[in-house]
Formats: C-alpha cells, structure tokens, sequence
C-alpha cells in the first residue's frame, strides 16, 4: 500500500492495530489477490475501517428485533420476509397494512439495532458514543455517517 501511495511513506502499522482488508484492497493490491484475508482479533479498544467495494453489507449481533414504523410506536411484525426481499432485490418497499404507506428498508426504525453500507468505521471498546463518534468523523472528513450499535 505504501508503494502504491495509499498510506504515506512513514506510516507504520502498529502490532496492535486492527486491519480488515476489502475487496478493494484485492484490486489496489494485485499480488495479494491470492491471499486469504484471515480476520486478526482486535484488541479490547480498537477502530478499523472495513471496505466491501461495490457491495452492501448489513451489520447487526444479538440485540437485533423489529423495527418501528415511524411515527406510531408499531413494531413491523413480517421484518422477515421484507429483509429476505429486500436481500434478493433492495429497491423492495415494506407496505405498512394499517396505512398503505411503503417504507424502504432504511425508512424503518431499527433503534441503531441495524446498519449497512459499502463501507464501515468499526469502534471497539472505546466507551464513546456511537453518535458522538459519527459526529467526529464527519467533522473532520466532511462526509456525513450514519451508525448502529451491534451489541447493547
């Protein structure tokens, strides 16, 4: 990555830092096109950045349950069958039978239980906020982030 101009010339990968290659590191990187990215654990506080290219990955753990449909407090009971819809095509809409109304998938309120992009900023360990920290990145990038928590 350092001869290829991605990470200055003194950047030095800590022992301790966590790294999680993409697949866009696989097209930066030709000759590691043969290697197997194996997952190193991260310490009890780390932040690692995790790029998945042109797909869109979902993350959620154990504190996941069905969303809320905005603005009444209703859980969505068949959050299933429109997450394995919205998984095979993601333009699906969830139609909310009191209403009529349809809902994309992120309309819906997963209580920062869900999150999902091309790319993601994972905080470990550190006691801050999520909201905090996306407030942070996006202070100092310019981009604006989204966040979710993955265990409560």
């Amino acid at each position: 990555m350092r001869t290829h101009g991605f990470v200055p010339a003194d950047f030095m990968f800590v022992p301790t830092d966590a790294y999680a290659a993409g697949p866009l590191y696989y097209v930066m990187h030709p000759d590691a096109i043969n290697m197997w990215p194996v997952p190193r654990e991260a310490p009890e506080e780390a932040v690692w950045f995790e790029d998945y290219g042109d797909e869109v990955r979902i993350h959620t753990r154990g504190n996941f349950g069905p969303p809320i449909v905005p603005g009444t407090g209703r859980k969505v009971e068949d959050v299933d069958d429109f997450l394995n819809a919205w998984i095979d095509e993601p333009s699906t809409r969830w139609r909310d039978a009191q209403t009529g109304q349809e809902h994309g998938l992120w309309d819906l309120d997963f209580q920062r239980t869900l999150g999902g992009g091309r790319c993601a900023v994972v905080l470990k360990g550190s006691g801050m906020e999520g909201k905090r920290f996306a407030e942070l990145l996006e202070m100092l990038t310019g981009q604006a982030f989204q966040w979710s928590r993955e265990h409560l």
